[in-house]
């Protein structure tokens, strides 16, 4: 529950730039092949016990991937409205990679890299405006999102195609 609300925030905060951030939350959570293992604690071990921890699996997850998000809106909010310090910007990366563990230091420098403060943000992400698509792509990296868009195309992060429900058939 507090995951979700976690993600609720985020949407709020970053308006249409809240599905990139959570893209590249789920791309790095793939890149790092973090796997909450359910039987590490004693809540997730009797759910598993009764579910099947391959359905299990992903509640766990959803936590990580929801503290993940925050963590990358946090830095997001300030470099959209143009308020990042060059100090803050520094901080957040050895500050997130320790929070989160060794496993995510790759993945999240690289994110990292490609989130440097802006010059001029673009406030209107926030708020309900939509500003050209081709000046946020070029100040941002990112298309404007569609509303039916796949994660794995709203991400930045072009190192992992995230399965969809397609692919179990053939797992």
């Amino acid at each position: 529950m507090r995951a979700q609300q976690r993600l609720n925030q985020v949407r709020k905060r970053l308006g249409p730039a809240g599905r990139w951030v959570f893209a590249d939350a789920c791309s790095i959570l793939v890149r790092s092949g973090y796997l909450e293992d359910p039987a590490q604690t004693k809540q997730w071990g009797v759910l598993a016990a009764q579910l099947g921890e391959q359905r299990v699996r992903p509640l766990a997850q959803f936590s990580r991937l929801s503290l993940l998000t925050r963590d990358l809106a946090w830095l997001e909010v300030r470099r959209l409205n143009g308020v990042l310090r060059s100090t803050e910007y520094q901080d957040w990366l050895p500050r997130t990679t320790h929070r989160h563990g060794y496993r995510f230091i790759e993945p999240l420098t690289v994110w990292h890299r490609q989130h440097r403060p802006l010059q001029r943000g673009i406030p209107q992400l926030s708020s309900g405006e939509v500003p050209a698509s081709v000046d946020v792509r070029r100040a941002t990296g990112h298309a404007l999102p569609s509303p039916l868009a796949p994660v794995e195309e709203l991400t930045c992060l072009s190192w992992v195609r995230i399965p969809n429900s397609m692919d179990r058939l053939f797992l």
